[in-house]
């Protein structure tokens, strides 16, 4: 597939876990021996999930992870997925600190398990706890009330400048 494959097959949008979300998740490699580790998730879909990491090895790209998470509004599931991208986590001010971002895919997730993840999704989006924005973007409806200040800003100045 590769670096194009984001053409043909769309990402399931993503849900931004909130402050009063359950946002832990433990995860151990396959074969790994010993505690669960624990991470914070970032954002969840259908098809996966984000999560960061700081100050412990991160897994590798490809590598096998049985992983355990709350669904937003239902039950804990457990599955298995596969680490699809490892990068190094920007903060607000443009630095890279020590944590790192992970992604994560699902595979072959139960029948009750897809429902739990798309009924608990979309009963976040239909509330509109969602973002599907990248970060740092401010809403549309606060996007929209600042043109239209910036509009009437901008034509009161020609008004002024024009003598009327």
């Amino acid at each position: 597939m590769g670096a194009n494959a984001g053409k043909f097959y769309p990402r399931a949008p993503r849900y931004l876990l909130r402050p009063l979300d359950k946002n832990i998740l433990r995860y151990k490699t396959s074969g790994a021996r010993g505690d669960a580790l624990a991470a914070t998730v970032t954002d969840l879909s259908e098809s996966g999930l984000s999560f960061d990491l700081t100050g412990e090895d991160p897994p590798r790209e490809r590598e096998i992870l049985k992983v355990e998470f709350t669904v937003p509004g239902r039950r804990q599931i457990a599955c298995f997925a596969t680490v699809t991208r490892v990068e190094a986590h920007v903060e607000t001010d443009g630095s890279t600190g020590k944590s790192v971002r992970v992604a994560i895919r699902f595979h072959d997730l139960p029948r009750a398990h897809r429902h739990s993840l798309r009924d608990g999704l979309a009963d976040r989006i239909r509330d509109g706890e969602t973002a599907p924005r990248p970060l740092g973007t401010p809403p549309l409806g606060l996007a929209l009330r600042f043109a239209a200040a910036c509009a009437a800003l901008l034509s009161a100045f020609f008004l002024m400048m024009s003598g009327y």
